[in-house]
């Protein structure tokens, strides 16, 4: 997916039409109230009364404010380049830099953290480009879903990953991407199946292409069995005790939960396989850490309601100590990544999460100070 500023930036940054040395802001003020704008060599020009205090310019067009605005987001001020490629939008909007400076606004939100903002940025941004860039419009409306989709906002995330994979304009990882996120989102909503029909789907498609076409795409297969592997997860978490003085409803709560989980360590074993940098500390935190979902799915289930306070407490704390055995295999499974992670190519980063997770889960199998070991 494309990343780089459109072209316009480029033509544009290289044509800036004459116009007065900016002020260095040294001189004394002479009138307190602001000055009507001007129009030099057919650029408004805004001029103050007074040195801006964002732009540190007495007087400036939307040339100045958008090579500000690149230049506090290239030293990571993203909340002052989003001002600057704001006031650019709102001060001149018929100026050829108030399309590029919309795309910037965007991805100033997105720097700041404030995925809603830059979501609802890309796509008005997204719909002033489609008439003239249709393809460059359906990698910014998947870049928006991915965000939404990241920030766990999949309502958000939807609707431009939809129209994404609709418009025919993506290549082969970037709908396959698209339609991964949309099997999940689909999942999430409840219905299963077909969302792992579509994940299927698409590794029968990749399969497809590396056999008539000899593409090879092990990132896009990898990044399906990372999404297969979080559906079963979803599943397992989706699973409902409705009535836990019901000994077959417990077992089979228990049973459906303890499955969807195996299924997902499967599948995240299925993307480490790959060894592909992108996806592999990724599948391997979460691997590491089923172990330690499904005792805490079993901890936080209900207790049975004919149990008094007394016996809930040994209910619950003989419960506590039989799940132990689950924190000894993440135990197992975090050591064995991280002596692996070269061969399986993940990440420094990656490997400094699982050295702490690994340290987190050894700290709690210690028993308390002070109490002595069984023989």
């Amino acid at each position: 997916m494309r990343r780089a500023f459109p072209l316009l930036f480029v033509i544009l940054l290289g044509c800036t039409s004459a116009r007065p040395a900016a002020n260095s802001g040294s001189a004394t003020p002479v009138a307190s109230e602001r000055k009507e704008p001007r129009v030099v060599d057919d650029l408004e020009l805004r001029i103050r009364a007074d040195v801006d205090p964002v732009s540190g310019l007495d007087a400036y067009d939307a040339q100045d404010l958008f090579e500000l605005g690149l230049a506090r987001l290239d030293s990571d001020e993203a909340t002052l380049a989003r001002v600057l490629f704001a006031r650019l939008v709102r001060e001149f909007p018929s100026s050829p830099l108030a399309v590029p400076a919309r795309y910037n606004l965007a991805l100033s939100a997105e720097r700041q953290g404030r995925t809603e903002d830059a979501v609802a940025l890309f796509l008005e941004y997204v719909a002033v480009i489609e008439p003239t860039d249709p393809a460059e419009a359906a990698e910014l409306r998947l870049h928006a879903g991915t965000l939404a989709f990241d920030a766990d906002r999949w309502d958000l995330a939807l609707l431009p990953l939809d129209r994404a994979r609709r418009s025919g304009q993506l290549d082969h990882p970037d709908t396959w991407l698209a339609r991964a996120m949309l099997a999940r989102i689909r999942g999430r909503e409840g219905a299963w199946k077909q969302a792992e029909d579509e994940l299927e789907d698409i590794l029968a498609e990749i399969k497809r292409r590396t056999r008539l076409h000899k593409e090879l795409h092990p990132s896009s297969s990898a990044l399906v069995w990372y999404h297969a592997a979080s559906l079963y997860r979803d599943q397992a978490h989706a699973q409902r005790l409705l009535d836990v003085d019901d000994l077959y409803a417990a077992r089979a709560w228990l049973d459906r939960t303890a499955a969807h989980f195996l299924e997902a360590r499967r599948c995240y074993k299925r993307v480490l396989e790959h060894r592909n940098p992108a996806w592999s500390g990724r599948a391997a935190i979460e691997l590491g850490a089923i172990n330690e979902d499904f005792r805490a799915r079993m901890l936080g289930a209900d207790t049975p309601t004919e149990l008094d306070a007394e016996g809930t407490a040994v209910y619950l704390s003989l419960l506590e100590e039989q799940t132990r055995s689950f924190l000894e295999k993440a135990v197992q499974d975090y050591r064995w990544l991280v002596m692996d992670a070269a061969d399986l190519r993940i990440l420094p980063e990656d490997v400094a999460t699982l050295r702490e997770a690994l340290a987190r889960v050894e700290a709690e199998l210690e028993p308390p100070e002070g109490t002595a070991a069984a023989p």
